[in-house]
Order: structure tokens, then sequence, then C-alpha cells
């Protein structure tokens, strides 16, 4: 804690300095409500005072209850004054004309600097996010009227016809050739890692209804001698998600649940399939997106300029999507929506530490983890606002005409909404009426301050901020701390506190002897810069190289050795030049497959067991 106060210190000072203002008494307050409050002031109480002001740009004025727990003097609060008087008009508190862009980026930057720093949050705090993830799963009911569904079904017709009518007749006529399943990276409630996961013979009955397990998991039908290994689960069966939690912010931590090993491989099937196509729909592509945050990032800021377009954020998003609502968006692709049915967990095992572990029947359509979550909930909020569009009139009939004309001023990115604004208060009223949550706290429409998808605009001008991801390490063996020390130290020194950096650089200098200057293509840990050229040490004999001496990240993958059948399989499953076809789906050599691949896949699989730092010669760039 003590570093990181430090580090805050060093910000504050250099920013006074560079903008000429006094940060004495700033950094005396910051001392004693460390002292007083501990970690938190840092992690949570100053976030909240930048949300506060974030409030207040939007509303146009700061007042005392925009900024709990500080203290005002002639109409501006004590701690930041110096910063805050460039902002906000001192005697009234309304937001200046000739704001200082500069200085709004300095504060957002000291006080949102340890905003998502990856601590485990206290048990308290752990017990309620849990506590939420059931409550809010028990709230989610059907409270929409028969009018609002039809009009849901009605639009999403509409919007996917393309995307999902091939789909449907394949599906009825039984080819599968446009789904590949594959094992994601992630955990799984059975425990199951990297190529153990090809070795699992669990498939469910509802599974077999839409994914025979002689079409996923067999290399070739001369093999269905292996299904009598294979084990259907009847829906009593079946293994719930594991619910877990994993650090965000120490005021709330995430709550994340690990599938089953079988539902991630359908899963993952089924999202090839909708990632491929929605960027290859003229149409989708410029109304959602699975993978570019960048066209959200540039509509924020165009919003933040013209005024023009609004960026919402939801709370809880993906809890709050219920199986009744994809039900009532997907009614007129009933093959897809039993595919989705399938591939979705029913119940959810909570921790030890909430109510012994319990096991819950689940409402709401996927929890974060699934991997149909993102793309789906992205697709009913995409409904949902075309459906509040139509409503308010923005369009007297429904076509594609209607729908290309909203790209530039809708994008959905996950949970990151953007609608133009005078239909902003439409739209929320919409998707509330759907049982959703918008965080008003996150979501701007008035003013000139928007965020989208990590970027954050004010007038056309970047004000995002530099975050501290971990603790600072005690020793090079804190592998993973070195390495976000590192980075930090390289993010601040691109947003320009020199000053800052140059006292970072004797912190890391402690802990890693040599931390030469190196190109941002190096594998080295080492200094970026602007000013010096990095320096080779020596030439490498064989590849005529520059090398510098340093340490490089070694990250050991665990030995899981997999042989046989499905280790054909796996090297079958990779994905081909065609789009989503499967391999074992496609007229190819098996030579040709082998160059996708790692040389020890089937000797080493998972995500890494353990990372070190080891010293090396390494090239420069």
């Amino acid at each position: 804690m003590k570093s990181l106060m430090l580090l805050t210190q060093w910000l504050l000072n250099e920013m006074g300095n560079q903008l000429g203002i006094c940060t004495a008494r700033d950094s005396d307050t910051l001392e004693s409500r460390i002292e007083k409050e501990g970690i938190s002031f840092l992690t949570i109480t100053l976030p909240t005072y930048c949300q506060g002001v974030e409030l207040a740009l939007a509303k146009g004025r700061l007042v005392p209850n925009d900024l709990p727990g500080f203290r005002f003097r002639q109409g501006l609060p004590v701690f930041l004054q110096g910063f805050l008087e460039r902002i906000f008009d001192r005697g009234t508190g309304e937001c200046l004309s000739t704001m200082d862009v500069d200085v709004l980026a300095a504060v957002r930057q000291l006080t949102r600097l340890h905003s998502k720093i990856e601590l485990r949050a206290t048990e308290a705090r752990q017990w309620k996010a849990l506590h939420s993830y059931v409550q809010t799963d028990q709230e989610i009911v059907a409270t929409w009227d028969e009018s609002g569904s039809s009009r849901l079904t009605r639009v999403a017709a509409v919007l996917f016809g393309e995307l999902l009518a091939p789909l449907e007749r394949s599906l009825w006529e039984g080819d599968y050739s446009s789904f590949m399943p594959k094992h994601g990276p992630g955990a799984t409630s059975d425990r199951l890692v990297g190529n153990q996961k090809f070795l699992d013979s669990r498939w469910t009955r509802r599974l077999d209804v839409v994914f025979p397990a002689g079409e996923f998991l067999l290399v070739s039908h001369r093999d269905r001698d292996s299904l009598s290994r294979v084990r259907f689960l009847d829906p009593g069966e079946e293994l719930p998600v594991r619910v877990t939690l994993v650090p965000k912010t120490l005021k709330t931590p995430r709550v994340i649940a690990m599938e089953p090993t079988a539902m991630q491989y359908a899963q993952q099937a089924v999202l090839g399939y909708l990632t491929d196509g929605i960027r290859h729909d003229r149409l989708l592509r410029g109304l959602i997106g699975l993978n570019d945050q960048v066209p959200n990032q540039e509509l924020a800021k165009e919003g933040s300029i013209s005024g023009l377009l609004a960026t919402l954020d939801l709370s809880e998003a993906s809890d709050r999507v219920s199986m009744e609502l994809v039900e009532t968006v997907f009614a007129r692709f009933p093959h897809f929506l039993e595919v989705l049915k399938a591939t979705r967990s029913t119940h959810a095992s909570l921790p030890p530490e909430y109510n012994k572990g319990i096991t819950i029947p689940l409402r709401k359509f996927a929890s974060m983890g699934s991997a149909l979550c993102f793309p789906v909930e992205a697709m009913v909020f995409l409904t949902i606002i075309v459906s509040a569009l139509l409503e308010s009139g923005v369009f007297t009939r429904l076509g594609p005409k209607q729908l290309y004309s909203l790209q530039g001023s809708v994008r959905v990115f996950g949970d990151d909404i953007i609608v133009p604004t005078r239909h902003a208060v439409d739209v929320i009223e919409e998707l509330e009426a759907f049982g959703l949550k918008v965080n008003r706290h996150k979501s701007f429409w008035t003013g000139k301050f928007r965020e989208s998808c990590g970027k954050d605009w004010y007038d056309g001008h970047d004000v995002s901020y530099v975050k501290t991801r971990r603790p600072f390490p005690n020793h090079i063996r804190n592998a993973e701390e070195v390495i976000s020390l590192v980075s930090l130290r390289n993010q601040l020194y691109m947003a320009g506190y020199w000053e800052t950096c140059r006292r970072l650089d004797q912190k890391i200098a402690e802990v890693l002897p040599h931390f030469p200057i190196v190109y941002e293509a190096s594998s080295v840990v080492g200094r970026h810069s602007v000013v010096f050229e990095p320096l080779a040490e020596r030439i490498c004999a064989k590849h005529h190289k520059a090398l510098v001496n340093g340490y490089v990240v070694k990250a050991q993958i665990p030995i899981n050795k997999l042989d046989g059948m499905p280790a054909l399989l796996k090297i079958f499953l990779q994905k081909g030049k065609d789009g989503g076809i499967p391999e074992f789906r496609q007229k190819r050599s098996l030579e040709s497959l082998f160059p996708m691949l790692d040389a020890e896949h089937l000797e080493r699989s998972g995500r890494p067991s353990s990372v070190k730092l080891k010293k090396r010669w390494a090239p420069l760039v």
C-alpha cells in the first residue's frame, strides 16, 4: 500500500508542476486519508470521486451531492480544488466554457489510477457479489406485454434473417458443416484443462438432439465404435456451471461461471458460426462488434464532439438477459433457438462460502463464462434498440433500407452501446422494460463527455487513463507483478509523466537488475523511450541480429500428452482458410494442417502453470 500511495503522490506532484497547480495540501490530504481509510481510499473512494466529476460534466454543474465524503469550500471540493477550478466555476459550480481538458485528463488519471487493481475483495464484498448474482437471477421474470414481444420477434426476424435463415435450413436438413466445435482456453466446471478436454467422454441428451455426438466427437464415421465409450447424460445428471469470483475492482469482484467441457465445446461451434456470419453480413457488421472495439471508440469520440451520439452502459448485463427474453427474440428461428437451449447450462453451483455451495436453477440465458453469452446478449440488445427506435417513430416501416440507415449511429459491443442522443431516453426505457438495467453513472447523452470500450473522450480529446493492474513486486520471482509494473511504467511514460517514470525506474531496478531501453516489439522486459535510441550490446553471429541482454518472459506450459484418435481430432478441428468449416469436413492433406499447430501441442497444453523471468540475450527488435 505504501508503494501505491507513493506512486499516487509522485503523479500528483508531477501533474501540479506540469499544470502550474500547487498540490501540497492535496498530497497531505491523500496521505492522511490513506492512513485512516487504508487502500480503499485509492481503489474505491477516489474512483467514486471521479464518477461524481463525470456526472457533473453531464449535468453541466458540480454540487456537493456529487462528491459525498469530500468537504466543499467556495463552491468546490477542497481536495483537488486547484484542478477543479479550471473545470468548474468557483462560485456557481457550473462547467466552464473554456475548460482546460488537460486538467480534466489529469484528474481522471489521478483518481482512477488504482480503480482496476487486481486485489481480492473483502469476504463481505464477495458474499454480497454472490448474493446479488442469485438475487438478480430470481428477479428476472417476463414482465413485458404481448405487443412488446411481437415487436421484438418481428425486429429480430428482419435483423438476423440473412444470418440465421441458412442455418435454419442446414439444421433442418441435418447438415452440420457450418459448425466448427473446439475447446476454449478457459477453465471448466469439471476441471479438465488443455488436452484433457479431448479425452472427455460425456455428452448430454439435450446436445445429442441438435448436435449428434457422431458428428462432433468422431474423426470419421469409421470410428463409430468409439461412441460406445461416450456417456450420454440425462438432464438430471448434467454438471452445473461452477460459479467463482475473479478480481475486477476492490468494491465489486466479477462473478463468472465455468461451463462443463461438453457445453463449452458445443458453444464454441455456435460462436464460430455467429462470429463469421456477423463479420460477413453487410448490415450486422456495421451494428454489432464481437472482436473489434475501435468502431465503438470512434463513435464515442464523434458523440463527444457533435453531441449527436450517446454512450450507454448496462449493469449486470449478462445476468439480466433471461431465457424468456432470448426465446422472444429468436421465436422466428426455432432450430437456432433449439441449439441455444441445448448448449445452455440450466443450473449453477455456488462456491462453498455462500450457503454451503448450493446449486440453483438458472433463469438467465447464460452467465459470464459461456462462449455464447457475449454474442447472444449483443444480438438481444440490438433488437431492443431497434424496437425502441421503431416504437418512437424513427421510421414507419421496418426493412433493410431503414436498418442500413442506422449504421454510424447505432452500435453494440457487449454491454457498451451507442445510440442517437435524441432517442437515448427511449432506448433506456425500452431496455429497462425488458428487464435490463442501465448504469446511469456510466451512461452519457448530455454534455461533452463520452466513454465506450475503454476509451474516454471530452469534446474530441482523449481523456483516457492508465491503470495499475497489480501490486508492486518485492522480488524478481514475482514475475507477473514485475511485468505489470514495467507495463505501467511504459504507459505512463507515453502519457507524458516522465518524472514519475524516473522514480518508477528506481523502484523497478530494485527487483530487475537489467532494465535496458528496448523497442516496443522486443521480447525483453525493458524501458520504452522517445528520447534515447535502444543500443545493441551484441550482434548475433548466426542471424546477424542486434541483441540486448535482459529478462524475457518464460511461460511454462504444463505437460499434457495426447495421442490416438483424440489427438487426430484435435488436428482436424483446426480452422481452415475457407471460414468456419472444420478441417475434418474439408478435403485437405494431413501434412497441410501441421503448420497451424505448435510442434509440442500434443505434449504440452493448457494455460501456463507458471511465469518466470529469465535473463538471456534476445533481439533488440
